[in-house]
């Protein structure tokens, strides 16, 4: 952490720009959903979750900062129109910034956002966007007895 900044105040900081990110953010998505070829509004998500995404790394929150860069991930693939807003993806964004909400609430009570398993979010993400999904092995999975 760099010195002579107040942690505290900086973790504030960061918990009130990311409160107002995401109500933008989920008012943008609700427009979105009704008008999901609007190129307005796919550019104005795809810039609220950088900012998240920027905003969540440079504190440190790898995991928070990881589920909305697959989510700009979509947005940037969307933006470029090299798929479209499906029922199954529009549900499946909205239960990603509902998991990011989650995240924040504990963040906002002390805790961090490596509680959370967003790999199963990221996966449904893929999915939805047709990627291959990546399952996590551990080191004694791979092992010989």
């Amino acid at each position: 952490m760099i010195t002579g900044i107040d942690e505290k105040k900086l973790k504030r900081a960061f918990l009130d720009e990311v409160e107002e990110i995401l109500e933008h953010l989920d008012q943008a998505l609700l427009e979105l959903e009704n008008q999901p070829d609007n190129m307005e509004i796919l550019n104005e998500v795809f810039r609220f979750i950088h900012s998240l995404k920027s905003e969540a790394a440079m504190l440190g929150f790898s995991g928070l900062s990881g589920l909305a860069h697959k989510i700009e991930d979509v947005f940037d693939k969307l933006r470029n129109r090299d798929m479209s807003i499906t029922q199954v993806l529009m549900d499946t964004i909205l239960s990603a910034t509902d998991q990011i909400h989650e995240i924040i609430s504990v963040i906002e009570k002390g805790g961090r956002d490596d509680d959370f398993n967003i790999s199963e979010m990221v996966n449904l993400l893929k999915s939805a966007c047709g990627e291959t999904i990546t399952l996590e092995i551990s080191k004694e999975d791979v092992d010989e007895p």
